[in-house]
């Protein structure tokens, strides 16, 4: 499986445990949006919001930005959660230092997990144990 397929799978399963912010539920994976945007994951956080993730991010950073701001607007409309009522997620092996300040200024939320916890995650997650690795990943 590919890195960015396995990534998905890592924060859809446990978005509380992968991204460290109690109270995430995933809603849907790969949803389909109009204008042919679709968000790679769609979490609702414990106060209702809802959460656009956009997943292994290389676009270009105008791209980036312009892609998740989308996201968001139109998930507010589609879910009907009003302006305002809506986060969005940047999730990646590795976020520059460069990114995580130009996230921020949007208003966009990233973080960086480790390529060998998800595969670890990956090579565990069929046994029958269920035991977390314990690792976190970085929160921008």
């Amino acid at each position: 499986r590919g890195a960015r397929r396995l990534l998905v799978d890592y924060v859809a399963a446990d978005p509380t445990f992968a991204l460290r912010e109690p109270g995430l539920e995933t809603l849907v994976v790969a949803h389909e949006l109009p204008a042919g945007e679709s968000a790679d994951i769609v979490l609702e956080d414990r106060a209702g919001a809802i959460v656009a993730v956009q997943v292994d991010a290389e676009e270009d950073r105008l791209a980036t930005v312009a892609h998740a701001s989308i996201r968001r607007a139109m998930l507010e409309l589609e879910m009907e959660r009003g302006p305002g009522r809506s986060r969005v997620f940047v999730v990646a092996h590795s976020v520059s230092p460069e990114m995580r300040e130009l996230y921020a200024s949007y208003g966009i939320e990233c973080f960086a997990i480790d390529e060998d916890l998800v595969r670890s995650w990956d090579g565990h997650r069929s046994s029958a144990s269920g035991a977390s690795t314990g690792c976190e990943p970085s929160r921008c």
